[in-house]
């Protein structure tokens, strides 16, 4: 059982790996052009890497919010794009010039904008790490290697461990170090990103040195041929956290008075049909089985409702939220959950800032018009390049098919009677992402209860909401942040990481004996 649950994971980032390239293709990335570049001389002398690179670095000044004016600029561009025109004037190959732009989009610190990924998924290194602070371990790998599983790993390619992966932080976009460390793991069992890694052996083997004196090396290998091992491979735990499917679960503890929310992800039922209100992408389902499958998917809101009325039943007097590897999904689920720990209308909740570019306006036109209209009407001038606060945006008309259809969604608790009183404590590791990051920094900012677990992967003032392009030349695709969202208490958007309150770290010996950290807290506390 838990050996196939781990091999669904082993392989979860080559799923999302592809599921983001298939994304690229249907989001139809807009071809980016910019006559101002195009007619320089520059632009006209320069090969195909000069004159994409020229239009990347504009693409970068004209649309992220980074760049915004009245903001500190994250790096000087005109410098950037003398050197880095210099540099392309000898580039030879598609794949050192995509390893030049996202090195410089890996120093954003935005882990939304990237280049997208052109990897061959057949082909991976089977093999998973564990880091523990400064320590690297071989949590799994491939069967014939098995006798090697909970070693740690002192070199890698004959270089010291964590040299080679450090090596990794100029080709993956990251918030901050934590989501870097959380994702690398996963990117190095890809092949196809060691070709233009320095570190990369002449026979394309992976080499690992361990602390007791012995090797092993791996061969790059067909997804269809690996057969995992992992480490441990006996689990006890004494966890209360379920290997689910569910969207969300949860259990009373009543001798502990103690409520377990698991909020595996921000999508229900709800989410999907708004989903589809807006793309009428039915994934090639009749409507009538369409409708049969969402009808089995839950409700968070009516799962809150009964849950509550059960917590008040069972005079439960504090609540677990788990939001443990929750990568996020639809946040108005997150507005629910909140409208049942504190009257809504009190809580002082998450902005945004979005800024207008031509790119935006082709890749959503209609909208577009509606701004530029609403600019019209209210007297106010609209300017490309601006970053405009959502509270201050023109209001546009609600009366849509969309909004009818979408009212009965997600509905909010707004009886303050029914709003729970008690402790309220929120668990988070490094893998709770987007929309469950956003729920986490609220509760905080609003002081509604404790976190605890690990630093968050996240920024709470981050960027997003994407932006998809392709570089006229050399067909480079990626995505690019048009948003800032900021956090309810903004005076702490410099801070890079949300510091849970009580810092609870899973170190290797845990993960060997199956110890859960944060659930032993909880019940001792």
């Amino acid at each position: 059982m838990l050996t196939m649950m781990m091999r669904k994971f082993i392989l979860l980032f080559v799923q999302i790996v592809a599921f983001n390239v298939l994304s690229s293709h249907a989001q139809m990335a807009q071809k980016y052009e910019n006559s101002a570049i195009m007619n320089s001389s520059d632009y006209q002398d320069g090969n195909n890497y000069q004159k994409d690179f020229l239009l990347m670095t504009e693409l970068l000044r004209e649309v992220h919010p980074a760049f915004s004016s009245g903001l500190p600029a994250p790096f000087n561009m005109d410098s950037l794009r003398i050197v880095g025109y210099r540099e392309m004037r000898t580039c030879t190959s598609i794949t050192a010039f995509r390893s030049y732009l996202q090195a410089i989009l890996s120093r954003l610190n935005d882990g939304h904008t990237a280049l997208l990924p052109v990897v061959n998924e057949s082909l991976i290194y089977p093999f998973m790490l564990y880091m523990d602070t400064d320590k690297v371990y071989l949590r799994g790998v491939n069967k014939e290697y098995e006798g090697a599983l909970g070693n740690e790993i002192l070199e890698i390619n004959n270089q010291p461990a964590f040299k080679v992966i450090d090596s990794f932080k100029a080709s993956i976009s990251s918030d901050n170090e934590i989501y870097f460390y959380d994702k690398v793991g996963g990117f190095m069992q890809l092949y196809s990103v060691w070709e233009n890694n320095a570190y990369c052996l002449p026979d394309s083997m992976l080499k690992f040195r361990f602390s007791d004196g012995t090797s092993i090396s791996l061969r790059p290998t067909f997804k269809q041929e690996i057969n995992m091992a992992f480490m441990p491979n006996n689990l006890t735990t004494n966890s209360i956290r379920k290997n689910s499917k569910s969207p969300f679960l949860y259990k009373i503890l009543p001798e502990k008075s103690i409520c377990y929310l698991q909020f595996n992800t921000c999508v229900d039922q709800c989410s999907l049909r708004s989903q589809y209100d807006m793309t009428k992408s039915s994934a090639g389902l009749s409507p009538e089985s369409l409708e049969k499958r969402l009808s089995q998917i839950p409700r968070f809101d009516e799962f809150l409702e009964l849950m509550f009325q059960e917590m008040r039943n069972a005079k439960i007097q504090t609540l677990v939220v788990d939001v443990r590897n929750n990568s996020g999904g639809n946040s108005r689920l997150c507005d629910v959950l909140l409208s049942w720990i504190k009257p809504y209308q009190q809580i002082k909740r998450y902005s945004s800032a979005i800024r207008f570019s031509k790119l935006w306006e082709v890749t959503y036109p209609l909208l577009a018009d509606k701004y530029k209209q609403a600019f019209l009407d209210n007297h106010q001038s609209f300017e490309w390049g601006k970053l405009y606060q959502s509270s201050f945006l023109p209001s546009l008309d609600k009366g849509t098919q969309r909004d009818e259809k979408t009212k009965g969604y997600f509905r909010l608790n707004k009886d303050t009677a029914l709003v729970f009183n008690g402790n309220l404590i929120v668990i988070q590791n490094a893998k709770t992402y987007s929309s469950a990051g956003l729920l986490v920094s609220t509760i905080v900012d609003n002081n509604l209860g404790i976190v605890i677990g690990e630093k968050s992967s996240y920024k709470p003032c981050n960027y997003g909401d994407l932006l998809y392009w392709m570089l006229p030349n050399t067909n480079v695709k990626g995505c690019i942040s048009h948003k800032i969202f900021i956090r309810p208490d903004a005076a702490k958007c410099g801070e890079t990481t949300l510091l849970p309150t009580v810092q609870l770290e899973s170190t290797w010996k845990d993960v060997v004996s199956g110890a859960d950290v944060c659930w032993e807290w909880v019940l001792s506390h």
